[in-house]
Formats: structure tokens, sequence, C-alpha cells
């Protein structure tokens, strides 16, 4: 299993870029692990795309945001917003279109201080929505916390990931 960039095609053992990172899996006790840039620090930058039209759920939704569902007594943006919160995550920028009005409303209200709104102008999904945010994530490591995938669990998924990283 390969986490991050892509190894160096030069050379067999991965890249000496700082920022490339190899994890190989554990059941192959003859290669090594290779972790740097990553080791070094956390990912502080969480993106949570929030700009779709939510096509695929509108039947239950109907003209409603899909974001604003609410899931064991909250929003679905809130419970990402969380896991970036609790994930250590501290920039954490949510992809919006200026038409989503109640979910920016939502955000504002009462979120303004934990989070950035970053503009998509139109749906045109997810690459789109990471390219609309690459000012926000500069050169960073970052999570990408889809609010309509949920994963409970003791600790946040986004987390476990970080952490296996490390």
């Amino acid at each position: 299993m390969r986490v991050g960039r892509h190894p160096d095609p030069e050379s067999s053992e991965g890249s000496s870029d700082p920022d490339t990172f190899i994890v190989h899996s554990m059941t192959h006790g003859d290669r090594h692990t290779e972790m740097s840039g990553l080791a070094a620090r956390s990912i502080q930058h969480a993106l949570i795309p929030a700009a779709g039209q939510g096509t695929r759920i509108h039947s239950i939704t109907g003209n409603n945001e899909k974001e604003l569902i609410t899931i064991d007594g909250e929003p679905v943006i809130t419970h990402a917003i969380r896991e970036a919160l609790e994930s250590g995550c501290s920039e954490i920028g949510v992809i919006v279109r200026r038409d989503k009005e109640g979910l920016v409303s939502y955000l504002r209200t009462n979120w303004a201080n934990a989070v950035q709104l970053l503009w998509q102008s139109s749906p045109g999904g997810l690459g789109e929505a990471l390219l609309a945010a690459r000012s926000f994530v500069e050169a960073s490591s970052f999570a990408v916390i889809l609010p309509d995938d949920l994963v409970w669990g003791a600790q946040p998924a986004i987390k476990q990931l970080i952490d296996c990283a490390r």
C-alpha cells in the first residue's frame, strides 16, 4: 500500500523528496517503511467539500442542502467539522457555492471562528472542488472529509489515517 505522493521512478527505494512518504503493507516483512516529511509534522489542513447539488439523495433532501440533514441531533456538516477538529486539524476549509444560502448561513452563525469558507462557482465534482481550495492548502498535506460519509468509532477516521501515516 502506498500513501502520499508517488515514489521517484528513478529510484527503487522511493523518492528523495522530503514531502514524500511510502508505507508498505505490514504483511511484507522484507519491505521497509520510509516516512519522511509527514512523520515530522501533522496534517493541519482539512477540506470539507460541500458545493455539490446532492442529486443522488435528492429524494430524501428535496430542496434542502444535504449538509444540513440532521443525524444524531446535528447537521452532517457539524459531524465533519468536529471530526477535523478532533483529528488535530487547525485549518478547516469548507468548499461551498454562494447559492447554498442555508448552509452558508449555518456555517457563519455556528462555525465562523472554526472554518474558512472557500468558494466554488459551480458544482463540478470532487476534483474541481479540491482545485478551488488549492490556495488554502498551498503545498501542505491535507485531509479531505466528505460530510455525507459518516464513520463512527472510538477515534475519528481521519485521525486514524493521520496516525497511520506518521
